[in-house]
């Protein structure tokens, strides 16, 4: 998956780039492997508030789903896990539709 990460009131570093690349991006892909290549795009905005962080997590599936997660936490590492959950939770609603 191409992640395009933002990140707002900081500097993004290489080890935060690992840090995402092991908290999300390489645990997303096995769930959006089905998708065509070309769809695995997603963005990740990470703003530093006064008291930790805040993470956003935005996807667009086409035709029509979105994915959309945000979590807020003193530690960054700690936000990035909440959050990963919150969208693996969307991606497998998406990929088991109702019938």
């Amino acid at each position: 998956m191409l992640l395009h990460i933002s990140t707002q009131n900081f500097d993004l570093t290489d080890k935060i780039k690992k840090l995402v690349d092991s908290k999300l991006s390489l645990k997303l892909d096995r769930l959006i492997n089905t998708l065509d290549p070309e769809l695995q795009f997603a963005n990740l905005h990470i703003e530093q508030l006064t008291q930790g962080y805040l993470v956003k997590f935005d996807m667009t599936i086409p035709p029509k789903h979105h994915i959309f997660a945000q979590s807020q936490n003193q530690i960054l590492t700690t936000a990035l896990t909440k959050l990963k959950e919150r969208v693996e939770k969307q991606l497998l609603r998406f990929k088991r539709p109702n019938p």
